[in-house]
């Protein structure tokens, strides 16, 4: 890692670019074309016109970070490309990069820096911003101007003022120099005065998150064996570290109480040497037995022949494998002996999961069988932990990198193998700047080194089901689950009758098609508890069976997707909702805290006792979220040990493995949570899984509603009866009736995706078309509206005559953190220059939007319209 740590220390001491030969002539005195850098710089210029052009050196290449300077501002940039220069770059008075911090060996290799390229003209977006999020944090090239004294000559005569500032970094030596700003502000033009006299001069430091992290160690002096006899504390401590070779102080202090000092008395006789060496963060996983290699069934045989055989060249890797497998059908497994396979030629893989909850159980499994071959990559570590363990993928002492969506960005050496699971979830597409999909980003990876990329879901998306129809996929099927084990009973709760009977427990059906169940039947919840809250919550049928499972030492999961007390608390006197004063919805109720908070922007305030627009105090709180639901199960079940995984209860470093950890060591009984419990999640003491209000997501705006609904029904029904015993699955819902759930219900997944294909082509929305999201934000409402209206009106020409454009029109939040936005949808079909179309719009419109202060944003197949 030469060129990581090397490059900071040299920036650190102030190295600039040395001789850079504006007038290019080489060291012989021979005429020589001088070289030239295209830079990213990190500067508001619309995507395209955000690679400036400066002088460079010999030696040079893409993908190095650098300093710049930008309208006589310092700014950090990537090299994008290295080359003679041409005739207009001579005709330019060019200027010389400022610093380099990567000397020996650039941080983005060849293929980052063309993948960069190449997603930075898809999205539309600036391209230090994509080269940016390729790294992580600790390795961004981010600094700070400092000041000092010149080595010019004494000045003849100072100002007072002048004299102050030269007397003040006498006693300092170097200080930022915003720091020396702010000391002399009330004489705002002295210091930079000096610095255009000359007599101070500024560098740059860079920002170190977290430095390399080292720890003592101790190792035999060559061959040394001591002279004189040793005690037998020093004689076991100096055998341990024969044994050992490097041996850890801290390790060997854990192993021998006071062994540091017997360290030190070693030292003094010359028999060990004790220095410091690097010493990598490891990331808190939860505490997994170690897993063997289980024999594949047949079903899973055939599949992993098929993904064999291309993996050793003898079938097609040019397009993506997708495996459509129900829950529980071992596509892990598959996973896993594929990688052995990579390993064994030499090669490394990329596995993703959709959920930062679904790592740690990710990685403990494959570092079970893979060791510290195995890297984990996610947003929830530390800075620290996650460049060191972005630093053990560069140096190859790592092959494996498992992790979230920007784990695709891994430098995994000699990629062969991209897995990623779960493949249908929107959380693998980025919500900001750049606005990258991880599975599009896969592909073009997986393209580039010629690897095999593989897709695994049990609800592949409507895109992906209909590319494998029409063959742009590889389809590959397990229908059932290992040892032909039964899919969970799936008993459908109808929240809308009040009082009756429940049915038979034989009318519940099994999710699986084909698997044993009775009929259609809802199950009628009944009881006084029924009229109440807890009796909508938790229905008499549901604590029934939760009762059940409490009684036989058995585990459930229960799943509520709105995490809080309430989310609403209302004015029975005006009506009105408690609102975010920066963002247009309502403020969720914490009863943890006795605050309302903003899940958008993060606004908290103490819970009112009166109502703050009409100063009643008869407010109410509506809804329900995973606290309240907690409350609840406590009350029914005051023995039961109950966990909440959700972002509240997961916020703080280490909570979500604590909690995945005491849930697998069977230490609750219950976990319940948000999308965190939603899919991946594998213990064998779940037999029951809960969804509790399952039309929620029926309500999104969104074209993708019914869907989203059907994959989260299938999903969390998939955690129960994974292993040997039978699972059995309780969902309630207002609307039992709808194709979503009445299709889930019965196990007719094929039937869902043909009846809601038929749907999309009536509206004409993906797969039959592709989408791009235009938005537009600013603190003037109308500002935002006319922006977005002026490009739509100069856009509309230039389209297809079947090219359809919605809007300008409110956002379905129209107002965040302050600022108003507005959408417009763009459904093309066969239409390839048009994102070329667009760009050209855009640039148009850029230096207006700039000058109005309008934020605006690009989206192309945007998953979220909120």
């Amino acid at each position: 890692m030469a060129a990581v740590q090397g490059g900071k220390e040299a920036l650190g001491r102030g190295r600039g670019v040395s001789d850079p030969r504006p007038s290019g002539e080489s060291e012989g005195g021979a005429e020589a074309r001088p070289i030239v850098a295209d830079v990213a710089v990190d500067v508001p210029l619309f995507p395209g016109n955000d690679v400036l052009t400066y002088l460079a050196t010999e030696g040079l290449k893409p993908g190095s970070r650098v300093f710049v300077e930008v309208r006589k501002q310092l700014v950090p940039g990537f090299v994008a490309d290295v080359r003679p220069a041409q005739e207009r770059d001579l005709r330019l008075a060019l200027k010389p990069l400022v610093y380099i911090l990567d000397r020996d060996e650039p941080v983005l290799s060849a293929e980052f820096v063309a993948l960069g390229r190449e997603l930075a003209e898809r999205l539309i977006a600036p391209l230090y911003r994509v080269y940016a999020t390729m790294l992580p944090q600790a390795l961004r090239p981010e600094g700070e101007l400092w000041v000092r004294l010149s080595r010019k000559d004494e000045p003849l005569f100072l100002l007072p003022d002048e004299e102050a500032v030269i007397a003040h970094l006498r006693a300092k030596g170097e200080v930022p120099l915003r720091r020396l700003r702010d000391a002399f502000s009330e004489t705002p033009d002295v210091v930079e005065n000096l610095l255009r006299l000359g007599y101070l001069e500024t560098f740059i430091r860079p920002r170190r998150a977290h430095p390399v992290r080292e720890e003592l160690v101790a190792r035999r002096v060559g061959d040394a064996d001591p002279a004189e006899p040793l005690t037998p504390k020093q004689a076991k401590v100096f055998e341990r570290i024969r044994s050992g070779g490097e041996v850890p102080l801290r390790l060997l202090e854990q192993e021998i109480p006071g062994a540091r000092e017997v360290v030190r008395a070693l030292a003094r006789r010359g028999l060990v040497e004790v220095y410091p060496r690097e010493s990598y963060r490891a990331p808190l996983l939860p505490a997994l037995a170690p897993e063997p290699k289980r024999e594949l069934t047949p079903a899973q045989a055939e599949v992993f022949a098929r993904l064999l055989a291309a993996l050793r060249g003898e079938g097609d890797v040019l397009k993506p494998y997708l495996l459509y497998g129900v829950t529980g059908s071992g596509k892990t497994e598959i996973y896993l002996q594929l990688i052995e396979e990579v390993l064994a030629q030499g090669k490394g893989a990329i596995v993703l999961v959709p959920e930062i909850s679904l790592t740690p159980l990710m990685v403990a499994r494959f570092t079970a069988r893979f060791g510290r071959r195995v890297a984990v990559l996610h947003s929830a570590l530390g800075v620290g932990e996650r460049y060191d363990e972005w630093r053990r993928l560069w140096r190859g002492e790592a092959s494996i990198a498992v992790g979230a969506r920007s784990a695709v960005f891994a430098p995994v050496r000699n990629l062969g193998l991209i897995v990623v699971d779960e493949a249908h979830e929107t959380s693998y597409k980025q919500d900001e700047t750049p606005r990258y999909d991880a599975r599009e980003v896969a592909e073009l990876r997986a393209r580039y080194h010629g690897a095999l990329l593989l897709l695994g879901s049990a609800t592949p998306s409507l895109e992906q089901y209909a590319r494998a129809r029409v063959g742009h996929y590889h389809l590959l099927e397990l229908r059932e689950r290992i040892d032909r084990r039964p899919l969970p009973r799936v008993h459908v709760v109808d929240l809308r009758l009040d009082v009756g009977e429940t049915e038979p427990h034989d009318e519940a059906v099994s999710l699986a098609r084909g698997a044993a169940g009775g009929g259609r039947g809802a199950v009628r919840a009944t009881g006084k508890e029924r009229r109440g809250l807890g009796g909508i919550v938790l229905s008499p049928f549901l604590l029934e069976r939760l009762e059940e499972r409490l009684r036989r030492g058995e585990q459930a999961i229960v799943f509520l997707n709105r995490r809080g007390y309430t989310p609403v608390v209302l004015c029975r006197s005006c009506g009105r909702t408690v609102q975010c004063p920066h963002c247009d919805v309502s403020l969720t109720y914490h009863r943890a805290e006795d605050v309302l908070r903003c899940h958008i922007c993060g606004f908290e305030m103490p819970m009112v006792p009166r109502c703050p627009y009409c100063g009643s105090p008869n407010l109410v709180h509506l809804g329900l979220g995973t606290e309240r639901v907690e409350e609840l199960l406590r009350s029914y079940f005051p023995e039961a040990r109950i966990l909440r995984m959700d972002r509240d209860t997961t916020s703080r470093k280490g909570a979500l493995e604590e909690i995945l950890t005491k849930f697998a060591e069977r230490e609750a009984d219950i976990l319940l949570g948000t999308q965190m419990v939603a899919k991946g999640l594998d213990f064998p003491y779940v037999t029951l899984s809960v969804i509790l209000l399952a039309d929620l997501s029926l309500q999104f705006p969104d074209f993708r509603a019914a869907e989203r609904t059907f994959q989260l029904l299938v999903q969390v029904s998939g955690r129960a009866g994974r292993h040997n015993l039978p699972g059995e699955v309780v969902v309630q819902t207002f609307r039992p009736d709808h194709p979503a759930i009445a299709l889930a219900r019965d196990g007719r997944i094929d039937e869902f995706y043909r009846a809601e294909l038929k749907v999309r082509r009536a509206q004409n929305y993906p797969p039959f078309t592709r989408l791009v999201l235009l938005e537009t934000a600013h603190v003037d409402m109308r500002r935002a509206r006319d922006a977005l209206a002026r490009i739509v009106e100069d856009l509309l020409p230039r389209l297809a005559p079947d090219t359809v454009v919605k809007g300008p029109m409110p956002a379905g939040i129209p107002r965040v953190r302050d600022r108003f936005r507005f959408h417009a949808l763009v459904q093309y079909k066969r239409e390839p220059d048009f994102p070329l179309r667009l760009r050209r719009v855009l640039q148009e419109h850029h230096p207006r939007l700039r000058q109005d202060e309008v934020d605006l944003t690009v989206d192309f197949d945007p998953q979220d319209f909120s």
